[in-house]
């Protein structure tokens, strides 16, 4: 669904801030078929993540300084990120930064 707020097509890329288990990372891979990078501060999310999604790509950094040029990415969403932090939409191209959810989408975190 988040996807579709985005305007996301299959193949273009996308930031998840703040990613946590990786469950929202999975979804838009497999649900949307976009290039999915996660980022988290949390050495032991990120090594959750990636024990959950193997072929995904997390890598460490905080929401306030990310690791990523300015418009390295097509899409940035932050949807378990704390609220407050603006400076993720740096690394999106202009014009298609993503827009808050509204409702949140169920997701275990062992689901695959």
């Amino acid at each position: 669904m988040l996807a579709r707020l985005l305007g996301a097509r299959p193949g273009e890329t996308l930031l998840d801030v703040d990613r946590g288990t990786g469950c929202f990372a999975r979804r838009f891979a497999r649900e949307a078929g976009l290039k999915v990078t996660g980022v988290d501060r949390d050495p032991a999310m990120l090594a959750l993540a990636r024990e959950n999604a193997p072929d995904l790509d997390f890598v460490p950094g905080d929401a306030e300084h990310l690791p990523f040029a300015a418009a390295s990415f097509d899409h940035v969403v932050a949807v378990a990120a704390c609220p407050g932090s603006r400076s993720a939409a740096r690394e999106a191209t202009p014009g298609r930064a993503g827009t808050p959810a509204r409702k949140r989408a169920p997701c275990s975190p062992m689901r695959a």
